[in-house]
């Protein structure tokens, strides 16, 4: 069998889908300083692949670029870029910010949770760079910038961190690595989790300025700005260096300044040089980028690794919200708004939903075909037929079976013969292995008969005696069912193309048009659907798409041989890639294409 599958968005730009839903979602890529284009390229594959639309304002030079940019966005990704009341002012649709990194002290919070807003972060998408910057840094002053000059060694020498999150270990992992003893204080991390990570917890942060080497891994807060003073830093021992790949604005420079004047053992790491860079370099001189090593502009996150990681989960986080009500990383949790218990529990969600259905030549609807002709052709006959007729079907056999009262005298090996030669079933060989047999044939099936009159019982209880409006039923089941108004035949949408595909696969083989196929098939639809909180749904994407069918041996079988009656041009069986490519061409999209939703998308 040969299984064609399709996964796409509904609402994307592919035929498959553009006439199911369309979606509005845009998401707007404002970077002042640019990602690099390998990471856009992903971004872009991976909002496309949800429905969205991808806006980009990349390398802009004014803020009302980014004003006009973000009246129209949905969703926004950043980088360093300020998010700020203003710019909240003007984003009337926005829903959700992610900035494409750990630190987001760019985003005014207060502002986005008045508006309700989502504010996230990436964190540790970029810890490894950062990591690696931190120790480039460190092994470029101990080495005295390479000068020739003797350094010294990392081994055994000690490290302590200020904030102990995803950045902070990976540079304790290369520490550890290196021979290093590392020690930590976070006040949001138990000292018992540090210490599980490895590292030695200090009960303040005073203590961490006992170390050789002190790194900081903090946010910009009104508590952490300017906090990094002269009383933390004399405390350094000698050789003392202190480490900031988090943000400049954390270090008190004038104190920075002072320590290069008092301590000519003291040395400042950071990537990006104080504003007072200037005045350091005159105090040291040619310890410049040996004892102050500054990077020219913000390098942690600059490696295509970072960029493509942090800017993906941008990008996953946004479809993650949207189609999944997922707040993960939200650094603004919004205030209760006092709504009963029972309302808040009603949340939103997105669930899979499938259906399946099957060919003319699947077992199962070939029993159904007979059983429907033996009561087509006695009530042909019989208006006042009584027919209970079922079938059963096995390697080469059909077998009909049931009750039947009717004047009409049935050839039933007629009707069942000619029901599996419609169907397309004519060559049956009695090997597994063989690639001609197409499991039935009209001509050498086995029909067998097994059929009565109505149970006398039966009959006195449905229909002897009794006038018209008296009858009862011979047999009962229990069916449910419901109308949807997703589409314009108010059928499941589900339903509605597991049903078409089966149909339009029929349709192309014995058209000719892939007269390779052969009868047996099946077709299953499976839809992501969103549902909201006053319980109603939405469908969100096509899943996925699978359709299993019979087909002739690829790149040997001939029409003539395959399609009996052919008298055209000899002709041969496709590969079995390109039979994949006709199915999903000629059936998914052919089927997808023509079905309406309610709405007349």
């Amino acid at each position: 069998k040969i299984e064609a599958g399709l996964k796409t968005p509904l609402g994307s730009t592919s035929p498959a889908a553009s006439s199911l839903l369309t979606m509005s979602k845009t998401v707007l890529l404002a970077t002042e300083k640019a990602f690099a284009a390998e990471a856009v390229t992903k971004i872009e594959a991976v909002t496309k692949a949800a429905g969205y639309k991808l806006q980009k304002l990349e390398n802009y030079k004014s803020k009302d670029d980014l004003l006009k940019a973000v009246a129209s966005a949905d969703a926004m990704i950043i980088r360093s870029d300020i998010v700020d009341a203003a710019v909240v002012e003007k984003a009337s649709k926005l829903k959700i910010v992610v900035r494409a990194g750990a630190g987001f002290d760019n985003i005014e919070l207060p502002a986005c949770t008045a508006k309700r807003i989502v504010a996230q972060n990436t964190p540790g998408q970029n810890a490894n760079a950062v990591a690696e910057l931190v120790f480039g840094m460190m092994l470029t002053s101990a080495r005295n910038n390479y000068d020739g000059t003797s350094g010294f060694e990392l081994v055994n020498r000690e490290i302590a961190f200020y904030g102990f999150g995803a950045v902070a270990r990976a540079v304790h992992k290369i520490a550890v690595g290196m021979g290093m003893k590392s020690f930590a204080y976070d006040p949001y991390v138990p000292a018992e989790k540090i210490a599980e990570a490895g590292a030695t917890p200090v009960k303040s942060i005073p203590e961490l300025f006992d170390h050789q080497y002190v790194s900081l891994h903090v946010p910009l807060t009104d508590e952490t700005k300017e906090s990094i003073n002269k009383a933390l830093l004399s405390r350094l021992p000698k050789g003392g260096a202190l480490i900031n790949t988090a943000r400049h604005e954390v270090v008190h420079e004038g104190d920075i300044l002072q320590m290069f004047k008092d301590r000519p053992d003291f040395a400042y790491l950071s990537d990006v040089a104080p504003k007072n860079a200037a005045e350091i370099k005159k105090v040291i001189g040619d310890k410049y980028m040996k004892r102050a090593i500054f990077t020219q502009k913000k390098m942690g996150a600059q490696t295509l690794e970072a960029n493509n990681n942090a800017g993906v989960a941008a990008a996953n986080q946004i479809v993650a919200f949207f189609e999944q009500g997922v707040t993960r990383f939200q650094l603004n949790p919004f205030p209760a708004d006092g709504e009963p218990p029972a309302k808040k529990a009603r949340t939103g969600r997105t669930f899979l939903f499938s259906s399946e259905s099957v060919n003319e030549g699947h077992p199962d609807k070939i029993c159904d075909q007979v059983s429907d002709a033996v009561l087509d052709s006695c009530l042909k006959v019989d208006p006042k037929s009584k027919v209970a007729c079922e079938t059963a079907t096995k390697d080469n056999m059909v077998m009909v079976a049931g009750e039947i009262t009717t004047q009409a005298k049935l050839d039933y090996d007629k009707v069942v013969r000619g029901v599996v030669a419609q169907i397309g079933f004519d060559s049956f060989v009695d090997d597994l292995s063989s690639v001609d047999s197409k499991g039935l044939s009209d001509k050498t099936c086995e029909v067998l008969v097994r059929i009565n009159k109505q149970s006398p019982d039966i009959a006195g209880g449905v229909h002897v005696g009794k006038d018209e409006m008296d009858v009862g039923a011979g047999d009962q089941g229990i069916m449910f069912g419901y109308a949807s108004d997703e589409t314009s035949d108010c059928m499941p949408l589900t339903h509605s193309m597991a049903t078409r595909l089966g149909k339009v696969l029929t349709e192309v083989r014995k058209s000719g048009e892939c007269w390779w196929l052969r009868p047996d098939g099946k077709t299953q639809v499976t839809i992501e659907y969103l549902q909201h909180d006053d319980g109603s749904v939405e469908p969100k994407k096509i899943h996925t798409v699978v359709i299993s069918t019979q087909h002739a041996e690829p790149l040997k079988a001939k029409r003539s041989k395959e399609c009996a009656g052919y008298k055209g041009a000899e002709m041969t069986a496709p590969s079995m890639e390109e039979m994949n490519k006709q199915i999903e061409e000629k059936v998914i999209k052919r089927t997808l294409q023509s079905i309406k939703l309610k709405n007349g998308q």
